[in-house]
This record gives C-alpha cells, sequence and structure tokens, in this order.
C-alpha cells in the first residue's frame, strides 16, 4: 500500500483491525504524528519503512497480543517519539531501544508503556528523557534498566506484580507502585529516594518491615500486607516518623493505609463512631506540634474518602485538614502537622475531632456526607520535645506500658 496522496497526513488510527496480520510500506506518511494499532489483535509484524516516520509523536500498539518481534532498529530512528505503548504485548520477548550495538540518544522520549507483557525477561538501559515507565504485571521480569538509578527525570515508575523482580534502584520517582510482590524487605537505600512521594506497597504478603522512608513522602498504601498490619509501634516510628518529622513545617500531611480493623491501643484517644472529644493534658515543658489520626470503618465503599476536622472549643477555632482517598480500605492512619497556619491547640483546651466521609455523587455534580461508614477513631498527639533530631523518631517515653493490638485479618 503506497500513500503518495498521504503526504500531509498527521495522524492514522486503524485501531481495532482484527484482520490486520501486517502493515503496509510507511514510506509517503513522513508527517505522521501519531500512529495508533491499538487492538489490532492479529498483527504479527510492523513494516521496517517505519523508521522514515520521523515526525511521530506517539506510537499505540496496546493490545497486539500476536505480536512477537519489533524492527527495533528503525524504531530507533524515531527521534520525535515522545510516547510508547505496548501494553498487553504478552508475546513480545524482547525490548529495545538500540541500533548497531550504540544506544539510541531519543531526547523526547518521556513514556513507556510494557504493563502485562508478561514474556519480557529485562530491559535494557533507557534515554535519560523517560518520565514514566509502567512494568506492571510483567511477571517473568528479572531485573530494571542498569541506568535506572540515573534516570534523573523519572517520576513514575510502576512494578506491582512483578513477582521475580530483582534488584531495584531509583533517583527521583514521585510515585513507586510495588503492590503484589513477594520480596520481603525493601533496601536500606530506600530512604534515599527524596522526590517520593508515593508508595504503594499493597498485597505485598511477605514483607516484614520498612526501612527509614523518604522524608518528602505523602501516602503509602499498605494493605493486605499481613505483616505490617502487627507491626510493633517502635518499627512503625522507625518508619514513618521521619517523615512526619518532614511534614512539621508543612501542610502536606502523611497518610497511610492499612487492613486493620480495629484503632491500635498506643492511640492515646480511642473512641466508636466517627467523634472524639477530650481536654488536652497539662504538660508545661513542651508544645503540641502535631497530631496522628487512626479512622476505620466496616463497609467498603467505591466513592469515599475522609476529611478529619478538628474543632478548639476553648478558643473557638476549627480546622478542616485535607482529604484522602479511602476506597477499597479499612483502615487509615494520618500523620498531621499543627502550627499557625493550621490550628493553635495548648494544655488545657477542649478538643472534639470529627471524622467526616464523603461519598461522591454518581455524576460527580456534589458531595454528600457519609457519617455512618465510621467504625472507630484514634488520637495521639505528639510534642515538641518528643521529637529526636538525631534519631528523627518518637521519645522511648512514648512506648512504656502501649502494646500494639493485633488486628483482625481481612
Amino acid at each position: 500500500m503506497k500513500y503518495k496522496s498521504c503526504k500531509k497526513l498527521k495522524i492514522l488510527d486503524v485501531s481495532g483491525s482484527y484482520l490486520l496480520t501486517k502493515t503496509g510500506n510507511f514510506i509517503g506518511l513522513e508527517n505522521l504524528e501519531e500512529l495508533g494499532l491499538r487492538e489490532c489483535t492479529n498483527l504479527e509484524k510492523l513494516d521496517s519503512s517505519i523508521g522514515c516516520l520521523q515526525k511521530l509523536v506517539r506510537l499505540d500498539l496496546r493490545y497486539c497480543r500476536r505480536l512477537k518481534r519489533l524492527p527495533w532498529e528503525m524504531i530507533g530512528k524515531l527521534s520525535s517519539l515522545q510516547t510508547l505503548d505496548l501494553e498487553e504485548c504478552p508475546n513480545l520477548k524482547h525490548f529495545s531501544l538500540w541500533n548497531t550495538g550504540f544506544p539510541i540518544f531519543h531526547a523526547q522520549l518521556t513514556e513507556i508503556q510494557l504493563s502485562h507483557c508478561t514474556n519480557l525477561k529485562s530491559i535494557p538501559d533507557l534515554p535519560q528523557s523517560i518520565k514514566k515507565l509502567c512494568l506492571s504485571y510483567c511477571r517473568n521480569l528479572v531485573n530494571l534498566p542498569s541506568n535506572c538509578s540515573e534516570l534523573q527525570f523519572l517520576t513514575n515508575l510502576r512494578l506491582d506484580n512483578c513477582c521475580t523482580l530483582g534488584s531495584y534502584r531509583t533517583k527521583k520517582s514521585t510515585l513507586f507502585n510495588l503492590s503484589q510482590n513477594s520480596f520481603s524487605s525493601l533496601p536500606e537505600s530506600f530512604s534515599n529516594l527524596s522526590q517520593l512521594e508515593i508508595l504503594c506497597i499493597d498485597r505485598c504478603s511477605q514483607l516484614q518491615l520498612l526501612p527509614p522512608l523518604p522524608s518528602q513522602l505523602t501516602y503509602i498504601g499498605a494493605t493486605k500486607c499481613g505483616s505490617l498490619d502487627v507491626m510493633p509501634f517502635d518499627s512503625m516510628q522507625n518508619a514513618f516518623f521521619k517523615v512526619f518529622k518532614e511534614s512539621l513545617t508543612s501542610t502536606k500531611g502523611l497518610y497511610i493505609t492499612l487492613s486493620g480493623k480495629e484503632v491500635p491501643e498506643w492511640f492515646t484517644y480511642r473512641n466508636s463512631g466517627n467523634v472524639l472529644s477530650f481536654v488536652l493534658p497539662i504538660q508545661f515543658d513542651s508544645k503540641i506540634c502535631g497530631l496522628i489520626l487512626c479512622a476505620t470503618k466496616d463497609e467498603v465503599d467505591e466513592f469515599e474518602w475522609v476529611c478529619p476536622i478538628i474543632y478548639n472549643k476553648t478558643k473557638g477555632t476549627s480546622h478542616r485538614f485535607s482529604g484522602s482517598d479511602y476506597r477499597d480500605v479499612s483502615m487509615m492512619v494520618m500523620f498531621y502537622p499543627l502550627n499557625d497556619t493550621t490550628l493553635v491547640v495548648e494544655a488545657g483546651d477542649t478538643v472534639e475531632l470529627q471524622f467526616q466521609f464523603h461519598k461522591e455523587c454518581p455524576h460527580h455534580l456534589r458531595y454528600t456526607e457519609c457519617l455512618h461508614f465510621i467504625k472507630s477513631g484514634g488520637l495521639l498527639l505528639v510534642y515538641e520535645d518528643e521529637v529526636v533530631d538525631s534519631g528523627l523518631v518518637l521519645k522511648e517515653v512514648n512506648l512504656i506500658g502501649v502494646q500494639t493490638k493485633r488486628p483482625p485479618r481481612v
């Protein structure tokens, strides 16, 4: 097939052409910017003339389930390529951006999607421009690119369900998804991921211990991690309180989702329902600088998230903390700083804490409060003199007589 009359064509989308087994010659389409071959389920071969598409920005080969190989040397010549999507190409056994033995300089390539490429075993070195790399469900993947720790623009790395994955190191990821993997621990060097904000380790059933985590984290998903659900308080503080220490100077806070159904006993204040009311204890030598909150619920709903509100009844002030996604989660632990930009609370003040769950209406037009989902709530006060600069953890004095309650399995 020739395209002499299509020289101005910029987008060619033949997605869903299930009878297509191989593409034609691409000569004559030199101005093409997007090529869509998604769900061409019988496609087996991509013509090597694809190398002439110097203006191609996006190549979409998702769900081409019979595709076994690609003309990598020619794809290596696509100097304008930004997105390469090969999701669910289970017969693809080889991935390379190399040409004649030397890596091609893909200055524009920012996203590679290889999720569900179940026959891939390794990924070669990648261009420095990569920002997003998705390898979810690559169940036979053994190694990541050797230059992974040097990819300074990489902010989104998804490795969930990569059951045989060995070593992994990145430099500046902001999202790291390691869910449903079989490793028992994370490396100590994990704390060096200085840009990491979101860590997903859900359903890592063999994970037994967390190292000190990067201080910029704002969310940790750790549901269905049986060993972490019963992690003692001293181990929990070693992992999480470096993050909390950093959050004392911001208003971001930290959210951790777990699978327990009961508020742990190390929370000073606990109550069933969505309201906690108490008088702050007198501790003259220290200022309250933060809160650790816990909320649990029985019901799992697709459109739920939690918004804690704290009222200082003595001073007549209140503050609503930023909410967080709570769907498919039975317990959430929240770390919040208290400062002049949030709410000032002092010894002797009467304080009321409310956990409000919000449910999204079907058409996303408005939100309604759903208080009946809350089962129980808990609160732990953090004082300035309890945060040790050297260890970045709470002082041992808080652990006297405190034992972690083993939450029920779910």
